[in-house]
């Protein structure tokens, strides 16, 4: 993970408002993760859980995480499918 983008979580939440167990609620990510990811504990926490993280917050993915050139064509594809899904699944609710 990018060390901006684990200022930019952070930034991020706070800018909406989001107090870490409001990120929780809506990711399903454990607070305590969500904690130890913003303050540098953990370098990883997942491709699924980055992708949760930055949709809920509205952040380019790409900003969060360091991938090399063959790993960002593959991910840019799933995070392109996983978002249009997720979409799609709100409209149905």
């Amino acid at each position: 993970m990018k060390e901006f983008g684990k200022e930019y979580i952070k930034y991020r939440r706070l800018e909406l408002g989001l107090s870490l167990d409001d990120l929780s609620k809506l990711t399903g990510i454990s607070e305590s993760s969500l904690c130890k990811l913003e303050i540098g504990s953990i370098e990883k926490l997942g491709l699924a859980k980055m992708i949760k993280i930055a949709t809920t917050l509205g952040i380019d993915l790409f900003k969060l995480i360091d991938l090399d050139e063959d790993m960002l064509v593959i991910t840019k594809y799933f995070y392109d499918v996983f978002k249009n899904n997720e979409l799609k699944a709100k409209v149905y609710e």
